[in-house]
């Protein structure tokens, strides 16, 4: 009961069973209610009494499974489903750490993919340990299209595709160079490497290349 009373008003990131605050509270004293969102993707807001005391763990949906018997997908300590829940967190709890380079510019989970059900069945199951989930595009959202397993040396050479360079007036990404001068895929990328300005990189034909 006193380690209620002394609690700290501010709990945005704090998680409470399958709840994580997600706002700064609103009302008074016991009455408060913070905005929660569930591990099944919901948003609530729940009472600061009832989250401290445990009474409130869920959105609803743990009930529902107790009720039905049977947990949605049984999947809740899987690689996959903690891939699913993190890329969740850090795009819309703005206590992740990683928020502000996800949800805080605009990063978001498409609609479908507010169910882990429906992620599982478009990205499949991690294929190793060494795998884990890259944004092909790393300017898009996290949607089908967007996303594969990746070991981490293939989101470092996305990444690389993805660095913009400017030749003349235009701005592309490497990949995007690539394809419009037909040169091979890492080409570019290599060239730089090697200590090639971009206009020299992105513009000598593969034929002059010794």
């Amino acid at each position: 009961m006193a380690s209620h009373l002394v609690a700290p008003l501010d709990l945005t990131g704090k998680r409470f069973s399958r709840l994580t605050v997600i706002g700064e509270s609103e009302g008074k004293g016991w009455r408060r209610k913070y905005p929660c969102m569930c591990d099944c993707g919901s948003i609530i807001r729940a009472h600061r009494s009832s989250l401290l005391s445990g009474d409130t763990r869920s959105c609803g949906c743990l009930l529902l499974e107790i009720l039905s018997g049977r947990a949605t997908h049984g999947q809740r300590q899987s690689p996959e489903y903690r891939a699913w829940n993190s890329l969740r967190q850090r795009c819309s709890n703005p206590g992740d750490k990683s928020f502000s380079r996800y949800g805080g510019r605009g990063i978001s989970v498409c609609e479908r993919w507010k169910k882990f059900e429906n992620f599982l069945a478009d990205i499949g199951p991690r294929p190793s340990p060494k795998h884990s989930i890259d944004r092909i595009d790393n300017n898009g959202n996290y949607e089908p299209g967007n996303c594969r397993w990746a070991t981490r040396i293939e989101q470092q050479n996305n990444r690389m595709c993805n660095r913009l360079l400017t030749v003349g007036e235009e701005t592309r990404t490497v990949a995007q160079w690539e394809r419009l001068r037909d040169l091979s895929p890492d080409l570019v990328r290599a060239r730089i490497g090697r200590g090639w300005s971009p206009e020299r990189a992105v513009n000598t034909p593969v034929s002059r290349v010794c």
